[in-house]
């Protein structure tokens, strides 16, 4: 079975989520449940530090690196798996993707998997104005999905 390591700060950081009030990671967090809803893949999400927000997720492993780095975590993930050719790096840190080809895992570039993410995103329309929904109200529509105690 495909696994997905995601570096969740690099990708946080390729998105354009426009809502000051939440933390970005919970957004992101929904946008994978969304984007990975349709899939039977595996999918661990790696942030950096000790977690500040509680959510429940039914598609991905949320795990915050605490007192090491996330990329510490994905990189003894990386090394240690049975069949590295398996998981699917998405990260643009070049020291991960690196070891990610060494290995034989496929590399994803974190602004190339948000492009897919967004295209996905795309195929949502609002009927009444006609137009695609921008990621604001996306982050909306997943709360109504998913219910308001996902984040």
């Amino acid at each position: 079975m495909t696994t997905f390591l995601i570096d969740g700060n690099n990708l946080t950081g390729k998105a354009k989520i426009i809502d000051k009030n939440r933390d970005l990671r919970e957004d992101i967090v929904l946008l994978l449940e969304s984007y990975f809803s349709e899939f039977k893949f595996k999918v661990k999400l790696y942030f950096d530090g000790y977690p500040t927000f509680s959510i429940a997720s039914t598609r991905l492993e949320i795990i915050f690196s605490r007192s090491q780095t996330a990329d510490d975590l994905i990189r003894f993930e990386i090394e240690n798996h049975k069949n590295p050719r398996t998981l699917t790096i998405v990260s643009s840190d070049e020291d991960i993707t690196n070891l990610g080809r060494v290995c034989g895992c496929k590399v994803i570039k974190s602004e190339t998997f948000y492009e897919m993410i967004k295209r996905k995103r795309q195929s949502l329309f609002d009927e009444k104005q006609n137009k695609a929904i921008g990621d604001k109200d996306f982050i909306e529509l997943l709360k109504k999905k998913y219910g308001e105690n996902i984040v």
